[in-house]
């Protein structure tokens, strides 16, 4: 799971998400060392949180998506990071890809 990742990224401590998810930091402090796993319940609430899909948390990727050349970890990450964009910057990813895509 991406869960020490997200945290870091969204500036958070163990502690504040634990605040959020109604459960104490060494819990939380668990899930990030994979020494337990969290409940489906506190997985959507983490998803939530930091605005990612279960499967994007958790390093899900289908073998049927595997299978047919959909996107890979690096596509789907973008994927997730473009969704938290606003109107204006989404619009800004989409020119520099763009110009990516005509250099190649």
């Amino acid at each position: 799971m991406k869960l020490k990742e997200l945290r870091k990224r969204n500036n958070l401590s163990q502690q504040e998400i634990a605040n959020k998810l109604g459960i104490n930091n060494v819990t939380y402090y668990g899930y990030e060392k994979g020494r337990s796993e969290p409940s489906i319940k506190t997985l959507i609430q983490l998803a939530d949180i930091y605005g990612v899909s279960l499967d994007y948390l958790c390093d899900h990727i289908s073998q049927t998506r595997q299978e047919l050349g959909y996107l890979n970890e690096t596509q789907l990450q973008i994927m997730e990071m473009i969704k938290q964009l606003n109107e204006t910057n989404t619009i800004k990813a989409l020119s520099y890809i763009g110009g990516l895509l005509a250099a190649q």
